[in-house]
């Protein structure tokens, strides 16, 4: 394993009230990780990670999701 890098996390909801991401890097606690929505109702979060391959999903508005929302 490599140096840890910088990763950032994004996901398209433009009509979420919250997101936060949860994962093996936070023991799937997500209030630890809260991300923040852009104009273009992008959310993002940045976190360094040693190189590696990890589970992860994003909980938006009470509900967890694994990847883009339907």
């Amino acid at each position: 394993m490599g140096g840890a890098k910088e990763v950032e996390f994004t996901l398209y909801a433009p009509e979420a009230r919250e997101t936060f991401l949860g994962g093996e890097f936070n023991s799937w606690d997500p209030r630890t990780l809260p991300m923040k929505r852009d104009a273009s109702g992008v959310w993002k979060t940045r976190l360094k990670l040693p190189a590696g391959r990890y589970q992860f999903k994003f909980l938006v508005d009470g509900a967890w999701h694994e990847g883009p929302l339907p």
